[in-house]
């Protein structure tokens, strides 16, 4: 709604007066404010069209906000007067990028990006377009490259124009790259400063507590949590990682148990202590589940299922996998620890046996495509090489333009020194132009197969033009 009224502002104040050109005195004065509104018009629709899109959902109007946004920009590149301003080529690699052309959008907001950072001064805040800095982390962030979502980010942030100034949460961002790169206090100190100024939410409880437990500061992560209305599911999916971390914590001093600088406690002690909290740890995942599945990370329920499996735990790992298996039943790893889990002794099963109940699992996948690259990765992982390019000769026929298939079985034809079959995906990546640059990144992992070195680093040059 806010958005709305600010836009609705900036579009009545582009027929104001000062925001009208006129030559006279007042010419460069009322450009500069024509433009400032023209860039907050193509700002909120530009936005509002990359935010909706990535949260999954249905962006009204698209036409006509694409529409509104190429109407700016043309009234922007006018008053600039040069369309390789590096200003004009972050507008019209936003544009590509609401397109939807994901790849060429993020290419030219790149070399946009260049063309600013070259500007900036060793010690000082950065001078390059915050929101370019900010859209380029977004982006890096849904493809998981923390290294240039971080550097993107920090420009964004510490910048004589900070994107915080109207993205106060951008710093709830900053604040996730440090606890992943294990800047536990600098992480807090962030989450502080943001909660001084808007208060708390769930967002930043879970990356303070994070940073607590990860710390090993227990006893102040166990205090803020006792706070919290243990009912709602953001309070138990953090109590489910503190309660982990004291599983582990336990864990290590039962292997201490006996050493001359251990607390005098039994064996028995630690080992009940061990088992309730375990309870424990099934009880609030079960409550998770029932609560709130999307707050239930996948990967952490299956590695529990599989250690308690191994620690002889099992009817709390089958209550687990069933729990989670009716939560997401499309859960490869669980549907793999339900079959074990069915078997008379699951503990003790052999080498043999996990490996053949773990290729009917995945052969019982419902989906073709997940069918087939699931089981390709597994004869991979079993050394079955001929095995898995045959399953991904059929899958690269049948889906040729899928970037994912194709690249991984090109990949595993080079790993296998079978050149001359990959070098004919190499001519169907640069036809169908499956990496961005027109088969250069194909052509010199082909290259560098053959030992051609300098072939290699001409095709990499290429493919610098093109990303």
């Amino acid at each position: 709604a806010l958005l709305t009224e600010a836009l609705s502002l900036a579009e009545k104040g582009l027929k104001l007066p000062d925001a009208v050109e006129t030559p006279g005195p007042r010419q460069f004065y009322s450009r500069g404010n024509q433009y400032a509104l023209l860039s907050l018009v193509a700002q909120i629709h530009i936005e509002t069209i990359l935010d909706t899109r990535r949260g999954g959902g249905q962006i009204e109007n698209l036409n006509s906000r694409m529409q509104a946004i190429r109407s700016a920009v043309d009234k922007m590149t006018q008053i600039i007067g040069s369309a390789e301003n590096p200003t004009i080529q972050k507008w019209q690699g936003l544009i590509t990028l609401a397109e939807g052309d994901e790849v060429r959008g993020i290419r030219q907001l790149y070399r946009a990006y260049e063309q600013f950072k070259a500007l900036d001064q060793p010690e000082e805040r950065s001078q390059i377009d915050p929101l370019l800095c900010y859209v380029l982390a977004e982006e890096m962030a849904d493809r998981n490259v923390f290294g240039m979502q971080k550097e993107f980010l920090e420009k964004a942030l510490f910048n004589r124009n900070s994107i915080s100034n109207w993205k106060p949460k951008a710093w709830i961002d900053y604040a996730r790259l440090l606890l992943i790169s294990r800047n536990f206090r600098e992480a807090v100190m962030v989450v502080g400063a943001y909660e001084s100024a808007f208060g708390s939410s769930p967002e930043t409880q879970e990356i303070r507590l994070r940073s607590y437990i990860e710390a090993g500061f227990t006893e102040e992560a166990e205090t803020i949590i006792s706070a919290l209305d243990p009912d709602l599911p953001e309070t138990q999916k953090l109590q489910l990682l503190l309660i982990n971390k004291k599983i582990l914590d336990t864990q290590i001093q039962l292997s201490r148990v006996g050493e001359s600088d251990q607390p005098e406690v039994s064996e028995e002690q630690i080992r009940a202590e061990l088992d309730r909290m375990q309870d424990q740890k099934l009880s609030l995942f079960l409550r998770l589940l029932a609560s709130d599945k999307a707050l239930a990370d996948r990967g952490f329920l299956a590695v529990t299922c599989q250690q308690w499996l191994q620690e002889g735990r099992i009817e709390s790992a089958r209550t687990l996998v069933e729990a989670g298996l009716a939560a997401f039943p499309e859960e490869t790893g669980l549907s793999i620890l339900a079959r074990q889990l069915a078997e008379p002794d699951p503990k003790s099963l052999s080498d043999e046996r996990v490996n053949q109940i773990t290729e009917d699992a995945i052969k019982a996948i419902e989906d073709p495509r997940r069918r087939g690259i699931s089981l390709a990765r597994y004869y991979q992982s079993q050394g079955r090489y001929s095995d898995a390019l045959e399953i991904y000769s059929g899958l690269a026929e049948e889906n040729a333009e899928d970037a994912e298939i194709v690249g991984t079985y090109y990949e595993l034809l080079l790993n296998q020194e079978q050149t001359d079959r990959a070098e004919k995906i190499a001519r169907q990546a640069r036809d169908k132009n499956l990496d961005g640059c027109e088969g250069s990144f194909y052509a010199a992992r082909l290259e560098m197969a053959r030992n051609h070195y300098d072939l290699a680093l001409r095709r990499l040059d290429e493919c610098l033009t093109y990303r």
